[in-house]
């Protein structure tokens, strides 16, 4: 299936993912190439266009935040093409085909990793239709100091319990509802193998391999598998058992999708 070979006529849309794989796809071996700026006041960012200047990348590199910082599938599938069909000026919806892709990782590591992003950085704005982010109200609790891991795990409402199947379902109009787990599971399911392609954060070399047989396309560089992470320094110095258990049950939900992913992405790999 090679769509992307000259990238005219399709949109490359990337949820939720990691920033190494946000990077390889701006280094994708097309022409043109993406233009990525080095220098203020677009330092970090990238333009992808294909010959006939129009963009085939949405990714946090090619539009930042333009739809949200954490947007789920459905309000991608409403927000990009009305973005882009504004940016570039012509009617979006009749002209282009749009492939959806995401990267899965193991949920208590990306759950730690999100908790450790937030001890450096302010709270992402509000992501609940029509309340103030839960996570910010909880960090008035404690005087705006840095939440601690439990503390985090035991706020109420917290967006961040089950992530990436509250970004996958088509069911739930906020990414704050409580979520009904047989639902919601099914529905992030159905998301997954409804892609043209998905990867795994833990296994980077296949990753690579399906996205260049499934699109046609080779990266520029190999992909690096990076065992030391932060989530991995939390879970091994931060993390006892009841701590764990408490994660567990609070990402129940995304625990039961990473396994289907993973059963679905090598049976992927090996057709």
């Amino acid at each position: 299936m090679e769509i992307l070979s000259n990238c005219i006529g399709e949109r490359l849309v990337l949820l939720q993912n990691g920033m190494d794989v946000t990077y390889s796809l701006v280094r994708l071996n097309i022409t043109p190439s993406c233009e990525c700026y080095t220098n203020p006041p677009f330092e970090g960012s990238c333009r992808c266009r294909n010959t006939k200047g129009e963009a085939w990348l949405f990714s946090r590199f090619t539009a930042s935040s333009s739809c949200g910082v954490h947007p789920p599938l459905v309000d991608l599938a409403l927000c990009v093409p009305n973005f882009l069909s504004a940016a570039e000026g012509h009617d979006e919806a009749t002209r282009k085909r749009y492939f959806y892709i995401t990267i899965i990782r193991e949920p208590i590591r990306r759950y730690l990793s999100e908790w450790h992003h937030l001890q450096t950085v302010p709270p992402w704005p509000s992501e609940c239709t029509g309340v103030e982010n839960p996570v910010e109200v909880c960090l008035k609790a404690v005087d705006n100091h840095p939440l601690s891991l439990l503390e985090f795990i035991q706020c109420s409402g917290n967006p961040a319990n089950n992530r990436m199947a509250r970004m996958l379902t088509r069911d739930s109009p906020s990414l704050c509802d409580d979520l009904h787990y047989e639902d919601t599971l099914s529905s992030a399911k159905k998301a997954l193998e409804s892609m043209d392609f998905f990867g795994l954060t833990e296994d980077q070399l296949s990753t690579k391999k399906l996205f260049e047989t499934s699109f046609g396309v080779k990266f520029m560089g190999s992909f690096q598998q990076f065992n030391s992470t932060a989530a991995e320094t939390v879970l091994h110095e931060n993390v006892n058992n009841d701590v764990l258990s408490l994660l567990h049950q609070k990402n129940s939900i995304d625990i039961e999708l990473y396994a289907y992913a993973k059963s679905l992405f090598y049976k992927r790999l090996g057709n």
